[in-house]
């Protein structure tokens, strides 16, 4: 399988990522969830459709198992949102994000992942790894992609999430302080004395919630 080298610098904080055991080694996969699990599609029209759900965070699409096969949902503009474990994603553009907050400013987060190819044996015992592959086309073969593939397998998988605040129908990326008082110009002191006083940590979704509620009173 030909594999290009892609370098891409992730502007993203590591947040919670799917675990698995296998052989009594820890496992880090590029699915969100352990296994499939029986979720819902929610149409726009108001057709709900049950199925078999996994998120895949490296190629960014919600995967579903149709007689066996992995599928990846398509026609994302006609659903209006995946419900899996009482967890609510919605598509936005071509990618999934995840609703953590669904009020009058709803939060979000992304997960995505890159993988970096398992390093081989080089010389006095170590191992050396080629660069990151951030891209989709960079693993998956021309005659399609294979959502079976074990990622832990082949490859050592990096999780990477980011938040995000819907405003005025548009999406705000929470990078730092500053990228919310860009947003909120008026109350750059105010929302500067809140962080301090709550030694808010824009890693933890429950402060970032209290500290857009407050940004929005």
């Amino acid at each position: 399988m030909k594999m290009k080298v892609v370098i891409t610098v992730l502007l993203l904080s590591i947040s919670a990522i799917n675990v698995k055991s296998q052989d009594n080694k820890t496992v880090i996969s590029n699915y969100l969830f352990t296994d499939f699990i029986q979720g819902q599609v929610k149409l726009k029209s108001g057709i709900s459709q049950s199925t078999k759900l996994d998120y895949n965070s490296f190629t960014e699409e919600m995967v579903f198992e149709k007689n066996g096969t992995k599928l990846a949902l398509t026609n994302l503009e006609t659903i209006d949102t995946v419900i899996i474990e009482d967890r609510k994603f919605v598509p936005v553009g071509k990618v999934f994000y995840e609703i953590l907050e669904n009020s009058s400013m709803p939060l979000f987060i992304h997960y995505t992942c890159s993988a970096t190819p398992k390093g081989r044996p080089s010389g006095y015992g170590g191992t050396s790894e080629t660069g990151s592959i951030s891209s989709a086309s960079m693993i998956y073969d021309q005659s399609g992609r294979n959502y079976d593939m074990n990622f832990s397998e082949e490859y050592n998988v990096y999780p990477h999430s980011e938040y995000l605040f819907r405003k005025d129908n548009n999406y705000y990326r929470i990078s730092d302080v500053n990228s919310l008082i860009k947003q909120f110009p008026e109350r750059k002191a105010a929302i500067k004395e809140f962080v301090k006083i709550h030694k808010t940590s824009l890693k933890k979704s429950e402060d970032i919630k209290q500290l857009l509620i407050f940004c929005n009173k």
